[in-house]
């Protein structure tokens, strides 16, 4: 897996440590598409539609990829006894 592009969020640097440990064990657990997806949605505020024409992917996939991380990302943060 290529380093998380998560550190770079602003929000991140207030995450104590040990958090930011699990939350990037838990994002490894994601797959690539649903990570970018995840990432460009969540990290940098695009639309559905703007993150399809990034990713040329449809829009639906987007929605299903975004709806499916952030299932995967939870059960891996309550995996490890984290609040996501």
């Amino acid at each position: 897996m290529s380093s998380p592009v998560w550190p770079s969020a602003p929000w991140v640097s207030t995450i104590a440590p040990e958090m930011q440990r699990h939350f990037e064990e838990a994002l490894s657990k994601v797959n690539e598409q649903q990570r970018q997806v995840l990432w460009l949605r969540e990290m940098r505020g695009y639309s559905h539609p703007e993150i399809a024409s990034m990713l040329r992917i449809p829009e639906g996939t987007v929605k299903s990829a975004l709806h499916r991380g952030r299932q995967r990302a939870q059960a891996e943060l309550e995996e490890r006894g984290q609040e996501p």
